[in-house]
């Protein structure tokens, strides 16, 4: 089921009780995952895959939340954008992600997946807002975010346990 922002940030404020150090977005089901690991503690998990997007952190999750988190927002976070960055490279509606949202916490590697390290979906939000989730995933969830993946077209976060 999808929700908006405001009510997503309401379900999961208590629901879990870990920290993401990464997430997974998948655009065309806009769904968001948590994840427990980052791209580096598996590698072999890491894999590339149209329409969704991986985000990690690279910085400290202490740096990451000062950076991105505000809680006097409703959904926690600085800012949020709209996202549209796509490119058709084949006439079956793949598309390949362009990189544009690396800043000083979080590489992106587009195009690609992490499998099997999510252990949370946040659906209908931003890019940013799901840096944000990953951020404060210990408090929310319990575990700590270590990379997260995205999904433009459906604009839905992955929060994985893991980075590649």
């Amino acid at each position: 089921r999808k929700i908006n922002l405001p009510s997503c940030n309401f379900r999961s404020n208590e629901r879990y009780s870990f920290q993401c150090v990464s997430a997974t977005y998948y655009h065309n089901e806009r769904d968001c995952i948590l994840n427990l690991q980052t791209r580096n503690s598996f590698p072999e998990q890491f894999k590339q895959q149209n329409d969704v997007s991986y985000l990690g952190m690279i910085c400290s999750v202490e740096d990451s939340k000062q950076r991105l988190v505000n809680i006097d927002l409703i959904d926690g976070c600085r800012q949020t954008v709209d996202i549209s960055t796509s490119a058709t490279i084949t006439p079956k509606h793949a598309y390949l992600i362009i990189a544009v949202y690396t800043d000083s916490c979080f590489v992106e590697m587009p195009n690609h997946v992490l499998h099997g390290t999510a252990f949370a979906a946040e659906t209908n939000i931003s890019v940013d807002a799901c840096k944000c989730y990953c951020m404060g995933a210990e408090r929310r969830y319990g575990i700590e975010c270590r990379s997260i993946e995205y999904y433009f077209d459906s604009r839905t976060c992955l929060l994985n346990n893991l980075s590649r």
